[in-house]
């Protein structure tokens, strides 16, 4: 799971930066018990944060102006192909992209 992640966000990096989309992803040490990574993406209002773990539950942060405070969702079963999909398209069209 970690690794189709990190090749989604290296697939889109440059397509986000040309839209002014920062993109940062980073995974926990692969020692650590219950590993995690995370995806931070960033315009200059919005900002989407997803952490999932190995056991497959996420957090989901949406922030941005209008929001206060900060939107923040459990998920669980982001093994699941579909449900880390429709995560990250959510996280994409909520920092306004299409």
């Amino acid at each position: 799971m970690f690794e189709s992640l990190e090749v989604w966000v290296l697939s889109f990096e440059g397509w986000f930066a040309e839209r002014g989309i920062t993109t940062t992803y980073s995974q926990s040490a692969p020692d650590r018990p219950n590993r995690s990574c995370s995806l931070n993406l960033r315009s200059d209002d919005w900002e989407a944060d997803l952490v999932i773990w190995e056991s497959g539950e996420g957090e989901l942060i949406l922030a941005g102006p209008d929001i206060d405070p900060a939107l923040q969702e459990h998920l669980e079963e982001l093994t699941e192909p579909k449900v880390l999909a429709r995560t990250l398209a959510r996280m994409v069209g909520f920092i306004g992209l299409p």
